[in-house]
């Protein structure tokens, strides 16, 4: 039986039960850990909840049966709950990027870039960062994302470098086997929402309203290339981020596009979301760090430009992989037409079939079977 240790996430705990049941049913213990009694069951009814680490010893022990550990995201919140885990079993670790980076990070503004950084960090912001990287509860994260990771075997993740960066960076160990795995249900090219190409003409800009999508630096970036002109300017700000944050957004976009700036603010249905993101033919992905990972493949599997950042792990990552992607540069303006701004047809043609490649029909599915055979020593 798999032990899985989930985030209690809005979006992922659901379609991590749906991928491991569809590779090997009946077999897991899906186990959300909340951050307080009080927070919201973000799953719904079919898991079991924890937020103390009596409550999970209880599972713990209730059966002697436990093969591996699964742990989707969590680092720092897990160390109060290592005493009560089996950690002689195998433990595999499904990387997600909020709280690995914070892990890192030294300065306030790591992940800002100029304009997001002086619009959210005032100087007592940034005081109280080094203070509480000295002294506080960013020291103590520091601490026990490390001491949780280094009892990782596996790191689980669709890019290497993203391991190799952790790794480097003194937070995984250097033993840790790297596996190719996917957070969430994975993309699958044979669904029908991948056999059309992307058909409208706008922008989407960012993942989430938090502010290491730098909106800021990016609507700036945006309103000086020839090729925005006459685009609708698309904004997801339904996920993260504060509601402060979110103002500043709103009235910069408006500032900047005016009545071609299109934010979403509230929650939208799966298939709703991927027919606007098809109705974007440029996706400006300006973070710092890896993020919006699936926006990014989707993108690139209906035949979108896609803009990042070139220092990212994603960007080295994709680079290595064949694909074709523009890259930010704020000191930058694409000269010609509004089509200069685009991957060409040939481009964009070798990006859907280097998708089509990598999410194939029961890719995710083979790849989570791989996974449980590797923390079963099948092979």
């Amino acid at each position: 039986m798999i032990l899985h240790l989930i985030g209690n996430d809005p979006k992922f705990p659901k379609l991590i039960k749906q991928k491991f049941e569809a590779a090997d049913p009946g077999q897991h213990v899906y186990v959300i850990v909340k951050a307080t009694p009080k927070q919201p069951e973000n799953g719904g009814d079919d898991f079991i909840y924890v937020s103390a680490p009596q409550e999970l010893a209880r599972i713990v022990e209730s059966r002697s049966d436990w093969e591996a550990i699964i742990i989707n995201g969590m680092l720092a919140r897990l160390a109060a709950f290592c005493n009560v885990l089996p950690l002689s079993l195998p433990i595999a670790y499904y990387l997600w990027g909020g709280e690995a980076y914070g892990a890192i990070m030294y300065r306030p503004d790591a992940l800002y870039a100029t304009e997001t950084a002086r619009a959210v960090l005032t100087l007592s912001k940034r005081v109280k960062f080094f203070a509480s990287s000295l002294f506080g509860a960013m020291r103590r994260l520091r601490k026990e994302c490390h001491y949780v990771a280094q009892k990782i075997d596996y790191a689980l993740f669709p890019l290497e470098e993203e391991i190799k960066f952790f790794v480097e960076q003194g937070l995984l160990p250097k033993e840790v086997q790297y596996v190719k795995g996917r957070v969430g249900s994975g993309l699958d090219m044979s669904t029908e929402i991948f056999q059309e190409d992307q058909c409208g003409e706008g922008i989407l800009v960012g993942n989430s309203a938090d502010p290491s999508n730098n909106h800021l630096d990016a609507f700036r970036w945006l309103h000086q290339q020839p090729f925005t002109s006459g685009r609708r300017v698309v904004v997801p700000l339904n996920y993260g981020g504060n509601e402060k944050y979110k103002q500043v957004v709103l009235a910069a976009g408006k500032e900047y596009f005016g009545e071609l700036f299109y934010p979403i603010l509230d929650f939208m249905q799966y298939n709703a979301y991927i027919s606007l993101l098809k109705s974007c033919d440029v996706v400006v992905m300006n973070h710092l760090r890896q993020q919006g990972l699936g926006n990014i493949f989707m993108a690139l599997a209906f035949g979108t430009t896609v803009y990042l950042q070139s220092s990212t792990t994603v960007s080295k990552e994709l680079s290595k992989q064949g694909f074709a992607f523009m890259e930010i540069s704020v000191h930058s303006v694409i000269c010609g037409d509004g089509n200069s701004g685009l991957i060409d047809q040939c481009q964009r043609r070798e990006n859907m079939d280097l998708c089509r490649t990598l999410f194939r029909a029961g890719m995710s599915i083979n790849e989570t079977r791989e996974i449980l055979e590797k923390l079963r020593g099948i092979n």
